[in-house]
């Protein structure tokens, strides 16, 4: 297999999967799963590290934090694997309901499960067998801090959303509020770990930012009419200011400081830019090599800056012109004939 630019790509021999492959946190093991089967490589050999037998076939598997241990769930079952100590295994059986996901903690001594229909949590300590449980949670919207010290989780009870924040060292709670959303969509944690920043559902155009004990730092609602609410929201990595994306495709700034709109802009369906570079896939049949030839950057497109002078940033809009099919072309030609 052979790309342009002297550029040389080899694939390995393929290999039966029935889940989505996970690379380890290190980069240097890769676990699949074919069947009941558990399977674990290494990645620059594929030589086979370590393989175990399930009772019932694998639909997910889930690398710790320190690639030492490894999840696989079947059923309503989790069964923990060690690499270090072959001869380690553990088996969580869930029987309230089934298992909807698997998290590990950032300490990789904790495992959390989020059982079906979001009836609760279980928070399981891998070495000791103990377990506690979060009631009432909501959906997936549960998320570790970047520092791992604290779990922030939603939580959805008689139609009102709470937010409880858990200290990771203790698991004891450390604060517990209610929300003004009408729907919880998300939340995301600051890069200081201090503050939670979260929105409501699509059709609601609020932001709230609160702190870990409840108070309500700052509110800011999109006045600019669009038809539907946030999508995703992101801290910049100093957490001065706040990037919103909305279902309409506009992106919005906010300056944390200030608590203003530092820019927006309309984010178009497709990109073209000479930056942008265009591969296209060419598989030859007699050899069975597929060949991956760069093409050139299309020049339709124009840049339009604008520039916030109070904050001195600047925003690149990229305006797509649409291109022509061959079919309109020859239109266009016979009506000019």
């Amino acid at each position: 297999y052979y790309i342009t630019n002297n550029l040389r790509m080899n694939f390995s021999k393929r290999f039966k999967n029935s889940v989505t492959p996970v690379f380890s946190e290190c980069g240097k093991m890769v676990a699949n799963a074919n069947g009941s089967k558990v399977l674990v490589r290494d990645v620059n050999t594929l030589q086979l590290l370590q393989m175990w037998v399930c009772y019932d076939t694998v639909r997910d598997v889930v690398w710790s934090p320190d690639s030492n241990y490894l999840a696989s769930v079947s059923g309503n079952k989790i069964q923990l694997w060690s690499m270090s100590d072959s001869a380690w295994r553990s088996c969580i059986s869930e029987s309230d309901g089934g298992v909807d996901s698997v998290t590990w903690s950032p300490d990789s001594r904790h495992l959390l499960v989020l059982h079906q229909f979001s009836v609760f949590i279980t928070i399981w300590a891998v070495e000791f067998a103990t377990q506690m449980f979060i009631k009432n949670p909501k959906g997936s919207l549960h998320r570790f801090s970047g520092d791992g010290k604290y779990l922030a989780v939603v939580e959805r009870t008689e139609c009102n959303d709470y937010v409880a924040v858990l200290n990771t060292r203790t698991w004891k709670l450390t604060s517990h509020f209610k929300l003004p959303t009408i729907d919880a969509a998300g939340f995301e944690w600051s890069p200081s770990n201090l503050e939670l920043c979260i929105w409501d559902h699509m059709f609601e155009h609020t932001l709230y930012i609160y702190a870990l004990d409840g108070t309500c730092l700052f509110t800011h609602e999109v006045k600019k009419p669009i038809s539907m609410g946030l999508q995703c929201v992101a801290w910049s990595p100093c957490g001065q200011y706040i990037a919103l994306g909305t279902h309409t495709h506009y992106l919005y700034l906010i300056n944390r400081t200030n608590r203003k709109v530092a820019g927006e802009m309309l984010i178009p369906e497709s990109v073209c830019g000479k930056t942008v570079q265009y591969y296209r896939e060419e598989h030859n049949a007699m050899s069975g090599n597929t060949i991956v030839e760069r093409l050139q950057s299309q020049p339709e497109h124009k840049f339009q800056v604008v520039t916030d002078d109070q904050i001195d940033m600047k925003f690149v809009e990229i305006v797509v012109k649409k291109k022509t099919s061959t079919k309109t072309k020859r239109k266009r030609e016979k009506k000019s004939e």
